[in-house]
């Protein structure tokens, strides 16, 4: 769907940046224009800041944040 390699830290604003260019890629996209999208995430602060959500209504998807503290339900980590 999207990647963005950043130097440094990020912030709330560069994951909100991100977040946006994704959802309006996912939003002008003819077959899931109208889709119902979910956006999970972790519970790292800047998943949960406001901008956060407002991009999320804007492009009217849902956010799910997965539980706290508890890391077996990301591979990542």
């Amino acid at each position: 769907m999207a990647a963005q390699i950043t130097e440094g830290g990020t912030d709330a604003v560069v994951f909100d940046n991100f977040l946006h260019r994704l959802l309006k890629k996912l939003r002008t996209d003819k077959e899931t224009k109208h889709k119902h999208i979910v956006v999970l995430m972790d519970n790292a602060t800047i998943h949960k800041h406001s901008s956060i959500y407002e991009t999320a209504r804007r492009f009217k998807v849902n956010v799910l944040l997965n539980a706290q503290y508890s890391p077996w339900l990301n591979p990542v980590e």
